[in-house]
């Protein structure tokens, strides 16, 4: 196999690639319920998660 094949062979992926359906668009932004409820249990705001991962990398 030599550099125009494989040039070729690239080419042809990515254009699979861009050509592709986008079928399932929502598969990684569906969130749950138990998320929800989870987080407003921790009630972490970015001040007190800073403070926490601050004061993690400090003690190690």
């Amino acid at each position: 196999m030599n550099i125009e094949d494989i040039n070729e062979e690239l080419k042809c992926s990515v254009m699979e690639f861009i050509n592709a359906p986008i079928g399932h668009t929502n598969f990684a932004t569906e969130s749950h319920s138990q998320a929800y409820y989870t987080s407003r249990l921790l009630d972490l705001t970015s001040k007190k998660l800073n403070e926490i991962l601050e004061s993690q990398v400090i003690s190690v």
